[in-house]
């Protein structure tokens, strides 16, 4: 099961120091942990130490001005001790009394083999600038990786949409490469199977603002020179991210999940995209050489191409780059690269299909079953009512035993099959030809529950979905079906060869729970989605006789 933590740090008003909140969980679900805790004044002169070094080092870096370059030998034994000190600084501080009790929460909680996304959540420029995965806690927890998050963000602000199509799309900038090559960037973009890329280079801000508005992007990329919160994108225009407010809240509205900016000064574009509630972004801490920019990319792409979490693919690449000769000649190369997290959104997983071609996910692996049957409840018969004839449509009124209700569905699909023991409705669209291998189907299924509470029902159900896949990481959306308050999922699945995309909408009413399910083929899912719609707002509960 997929956990997340997030250590949220305030700076203490009445004196020095961090207040600390501890909150451990499963992704998808509400924390089961929180505790309080304190610690000192961050280590951060021993990293302004290792910054110094480093930036004194004689490389190129992607800067909007390229920096004047110092042979000094004894530079990269500077990084190296600093590094070493920066190490032993930032344990000793992590190991203080005020913050104890919050770490033997962490290993009393999880497990070594977990996957964790460890959430840093702070508005300290300063915190966000430590190296974290210095910190011993990830050298037992092999698959936890840090990411970074404001204190606040908005839920409302996290569009749930459609999955990707076939092809992920991505939007790829490159800027003034004056001194840097950017040609690597874009041979590595290029690799990617199963990608729609629009390559703009040195453009106008205009054209970049243009592909924002009029198209629909899963990535966006950028590479060139960047400093001071701005990105060069030609060799006389550079821009802050603001200037694009308006045409990157589209592009977030219609899908945009990951933003990649393989530049310098990362922190501060980061800061700049979580205003706008860009989902996950990834940057770069410091000023970044060519060859580590070069290096990361690669690496990052091929371990998100291996079913790997977004943040595992970052602890995979950061680990690769700290065994390279790159981290000889330049010591903390690989810190450079860091995540940050809005928390009101999913991770982004990638997954290959069975025939080699990798195809883009922000779901899941196979199911074991199409849906799990709802729990069994009152033992009898279920009588199906009249199906009449309505034109193009029929109907379904399901009768006799508690709850009952009614559906239209259209006279090409087949007639609905009920399950005597779980209740489940099960509707199938036409076959289409002797070669359709998947026939779409939609599912009504009905529970009893305790409560009335949504949230509760809520957690029961993406529990029972992340029981039996436990690499799902999703976040239910709000919105209205029947008059009801409902949460709604969708995602993307595999079964054999054949690659599905779920949509899942649930409700509660008395204390009963009305649980949708649509699976499709994924290219079929926009040609069924309207019978769909019919199912959903022609769904009635009928008044017991």
């Amino acid at each position: 099961m997929n956990k997340i933590v997030v250590l949220s740090l305030e700076q203490n008003q009445k004196q020095s120091g961090f207040l600390v909140t501890l909150q451990i969980g499963e992704e998808g679900l509400a924390p089961s942990t929180q505790k309080k805790g304190y610690l000192p004044d961050a280590p951060l002169k021993v990293y302004q130490q290792w910054q110094s070094a480093y930036l004194d080092l004689p490389i190129i870096r992607r800067l909007e001005a390229p920096l004047a370059q110092v042979v000094n030998v004894s530079q990269s034994e500077d990084c190296r001790h600093a590094i070493a000190a920066m190490g032993e600084e930032l344990n000793r501080w992590l190991n203080d009394s005020g913050f104890q009790a919050l770490k033997d929460k962490l290993y009393l909680k999880l497990r070594c083999s977990d996957p964790i996304r460890f959430v840093i959540q702070t508005d300290s420029y300063l915190l966000r600038q430590l190296p974290w995965h210095l910190w011993h806690f990830f050298e037992d927890y092999h698959n936890a990786e840090i990411t970074l998050s404001p204190p606040c963000y908005d839920h409302s602000m996290i569009t749930t949409l459609g999955l990707p199509k076939s092809k992920i799309r991505i939007l790829a900038i490159l800027g003034n490469s004056e001194g840097i090559d950017t040609e690597r960037d874009k041979k590595e973009l290029e690799n990617i199977p199963n990608a729609d890329i629009l390559f703009l280079v040195e453009p106008s801000r205009q054209e970049i603002s243009e592909q924002l508005w009029e198209q629909t992007w899963d990535i966006l990329f950028f590479a060139g020179h960047s400093g001071k919160g701005k990105i060069a994108i030609n060799h006389h225009e550079s821009i802050t991210l603001s200037e694009l407010k308006s045409g990157l809240t589209q592009a977030r509205r219609k899908g945009l999940h990951l933003a990649i900016f393989n530049s310098c000064d990362g922190l501060d574009l980061a800061k700049q995209l979580e205003a706008l509630q860009i989902p996950q972004i990834i940057v770069m801490r410091e000023p970044v050489p060519d060859s580590v920019a070069h290096k990361f990319l690669m690496y990052f792409l091929k371990a998100l191409l291996s079913e790997t979490s977004v943040y595992l693919a970052m602890r995979r690449a950061r680990e690769r780059l700290a065994e390279t000769d790159l981290e000889l000649d330049i010591p903390g190369a690989s810190w450079l690269p860091i995540m940050c997290q809005n928390l009101a959104a999913s991770p982004l997983v990638w997954h290959p299909s069975q025939s080699q071609q990798k195809k883009v996910d922000f779901g899941f692996k196979p199911f074991k079953a199409v849906f799990l049957a709802a729990t069994i409840g009152v033992i009898g018969l279920i009588i199906l009512g009249l199906i009449i004839k309505n034109g193009k449509l029929d109907y379904l009124e399901h009768t006799n035993l508690q709850p009952e209700f009614s559906v239209k569905y259209p006279s090409s699909w087949e007639e609905p099959i009920v399950d005597r023991i779980t209740k489940e409705v099960k509707f199938i669209s036409p076959l289409e030809n002797e070669q359709d291998k998947f026939q779409e189907a939609f599912f009504i299924n009905t529970e009893y529950f305790e409560s009335s509470n949504l949230e509760d029902f809520s957690n029961k159900i993406l529990k029972r979905i992340s029981q039996d896949n436990p690499q799902m990481i999703i976040t239910p959306r709000t919105v209205k079906l029947v008059n009801f308050n409902a949460k709604e999922v969708r995602y993307r699945s595999f079964q054999q060869d054949l690659e599905l995309q779920i949509r899942k909408i649930w409700f509660l009413h008395n204390q009963q729970g009305y649980v949708f399910t649509y699976q499709a083929e994924s290219n079929n899912y926009d040609k069924y989605a309207p019978d769909i719609q019919l199912f959903l707002d022609s769904f009635e509960i009928k008044t017991a006789k």
